[in-house]
């Protein structure tokens, strides 16, 4: 009988101890669950946050083109507007040279 009270007592404390370490793996797994849940939510916003920089970037980049552009006939109307002085201050020396030369004529 003693025996088999030892037994009985043995193999439940090895029940109790698997019990124990069922409970103890059951919670690991709710944590490690828990850390996955947390884990892909915090993908999901990073992926978010991606497609929300790569805007931002493509934006930028048409602005810095569309600032380029913009720049590119600055310096052209730039140039045109210094060529039209620079024709205009032509102009008016030959004008004044002919008024000169009218006026010579006139007093020949």
């Amino acid at each position: 009988e003693e025996g088999h009270e030892g037994l009985t007592h043995f193999l439940m404390n090895e029940v109790i101890k698997l019990q124990q370490q069922m409970k103890a793996k059951d919670l690991q797994r709710c944590e490690l669950l828990a850390r996955l849940r947390q884990l892909e939510d915090e993908k999901k916003q990073m992926t978010l946050t991606r497609v929300e920089l790569l805007t931002f970037q493509e934006r930028y980049y048409k602005m810095k083109e569309e600032r380029d552009s913009y720049n590119d006939e600055l310096v052209k109307v730039k140039d045109d507007n210094y060529n039209l002085a620079m024709r205009y201050a032509q102009l008016s020396e030959e004008k004044n040279m002919a008024v000169m030369r009218s006026r010579d004529l006139q007093l020949e």
